[in-house]
């Protein structure tokens, strides 16, 4: 069985990263779609020489409390997931690793969501001494 896409009846921006698509699902019932635009991310599953798997802390106000999660963020224009894995893996926990492979790609919600998340394994982390802030 062959699935194909919805008709876009109309397109219109809400908020610069809301979009509403009028569609016509097969059932023929117009039904407005709401579309988030974001930019893609990375997560990292970063794994120590001593085998111990990194986490951050960070306060979520969706969640309204400090949860443990993986270390990520968001890809930068013009930068590769990979690229984004490194950078984001160093800004949060202060490692670099070894060995950088990417696992997967997939959505948190792709029923709303257009951006995609590239999750990557880190193994063989060092910490980078020279991520240390110096206090005067």
């Amino acid at each position: 069985m062959t699935i194909k896409p919805w008709k876009v009846l109309e397109t219109k921006y809400v908020l610069p990263s809301i979009q509403v698509d009028r569609c016509e699902p097969p059932n023929g019932q117009p039904l407005d779609c709401h579309l988030h635009e974001y930019d893609d991310e990375v997560m990292i599953f970063a794994v120590t020489r001593e085998q111990e798997v990194v986490l951050i802390r960070q306060y979520r106000h969706g969640v309204q409390q400090a949860i443990l999660e993986l270390p990520g963020g968001s890809v930068d224009e013009g930068e590769s997931p990979a690229e984004a894995a490194k950078r984001e893996l160093m800004e949060e926990t202060g490692y670099a690793a070894d060995t950088l492979i990417e696992l997967c790609c997939g959505s948190s919600n792709p029923a709303i969501y257009r951006n995609r998340i590239y999750f990557f394994l880190a193994a063989a982390l060092f910490f980078v001494l020279s991520h240390l802030h110096r206090i005067s």
